[in-house]
């Protein structure tokens, strides 16, 4: 083996090592950080608004970190408020008219059942019989689960208000000190570090933010167009929980396994057999162009954000899933940005073109 060979294998094993670290111990320590963790990324946030601010009222570090989290933390809050309220505004109509829905889900099955007698040559009633005894089953059963999980779910919410609360302090403390002492924090990291490895870290330190924010961005970019298109096309039709279904559909666009489908094709098909076709093909149009959006921007928005092919990101995302599960979703892509950035570094051979 050639020193060069033996050099690249020894990086490759440090990088490996490192991403085991990373998973095993820090994954895990994030629980006890995350307060610290949070108010970093605020603090993050809202470093361009101190730099303005700064620009225009030159005022003590100290004073524009502490109106830029007291503002960020007043946005977010009212923000927050309002979302809030009109959600729990949509619940409430929802809770009152579930026996309303359940008789209407009981007629659209069995016009369902009938549908299917004709296109299967079944017994008149047949069809219809079984999807209605199956759905009061159903029904039954999701009332005798439900109920104590909302008991259980309204006392574990009102014990957890004051835990809540003393995280919402700790991180809104820790954020402004974090902002405040933002340089200061820095040089000490990197006093600590030998001084060989301070241009590296300094270098790996910009190269890794930036890769992680421009993913970070390009999925938040794509989640809140989707969830704004969806929830705008629901407020076309006029349906009264547009706000938490849309949202519903954002979060689940920002799985790859799930998307925005996971609502809308099995709504749009009940609509359909239901005979509500017009409606359906609503529900089908909102669909595509939440599709035709992410197929068009999210290439785009990836490449201009961290520069990894599409392609990269998708098998990073699947080996991520099958390997650490769920959390893989996030880790695969992260990792991926990783071995880029060591790349970038030349702490590993980059690709050949």
């Amino acid at each position: 083996m050639t020193d060069k060979n033996y050099k690249t294998l020894i990086n490759f094993l440090i990088v490996g090592a490192i991403l085991l670290f990373v998973y095993y111990f820090t994954v895990r320590l994030i629980s006890l950080f995350l307060p610290f963790i949070v108010g970093y990324v605020i603090a993050i946030i809202i470093e361009p608004f101190i730099k303005l601010m700064n620009k225009y009222v030159p005022l003590p570090r100290a004073i524009s970190s502490f109106i830029s989290v007291i503002a960020f933390f007043a946005v977010v809050g009212t923000l927050g408020h309002f979302i809030i309220r009109k959600l729990l505004n949509e619940l409430k109509i929802l809770a009152n008219n579930i026996p309303e829905y359940r008789v209407g889900m009981t007629t659209a099955l069995e016009n369902l059942g009938y549908r299917l007698d004709n296109i299967l040559g079944n017994v008149e009633g047949s069809t219809r019989s079984l999807i209605v005894d199956n759905w009061d089953q159903i029904g039954e059963s999701l009332t005798s689960l439900l109920t104590p999980g909302v008991t259980g779910g309204s006392i574990n919410f009102v014990s957890s208000v004051p835990g809540f609360l003393f995280f919402l302090v700790i991180t809104l403390i820790a954020t402004y000190f974090i902002s405040k002492d933002r340089y200061k924090i820095r040089t000490f990291i990197i006093k600590q570090l030998p001084k060989k490895w301070k241009d590296k870290f300094n270098l790996i330190r910009k190269e890794l933010l930036g890769a992680f924010w421009g993913y970070v961005k390009a999925q938040l970019t794509l989640m809140v167009i989707i969830g704004v298109v969806c929830t705008i096309g629901l407020l076309i039709l006029r349906h009264p929980y547009a706000l938490l279904i849309g949202l519903a559909i954002t979060v689940l666009d920002a799985l790859p396994i799930f998307g925005s489908g996971t609502v809308l094709i099995p709504w749009a098909l009940f609509e359909a057999f239901s005979g509500n076709l017009q409606y359906a093909l609503w529900l089908g149009i909102i669909y595509g162009v939440s599709v035709l959006i992410r197929q068009f921007l999210e290439p785009k928005l990836i490449g201009d954000n961290i520069g990894i092919n599409p392609l990269a990101t998708l098998i990073a995302i699947y080996v991520g899933l099958k390997v650490f599960g769920v959390m893989g979703i996030i880790i695969g892509p992260l990792i991926l940005i990783f071995i880029k950035t060591m790349q970038e570094v030349d702490v590993l051979p980059k690709w050949r073109e």
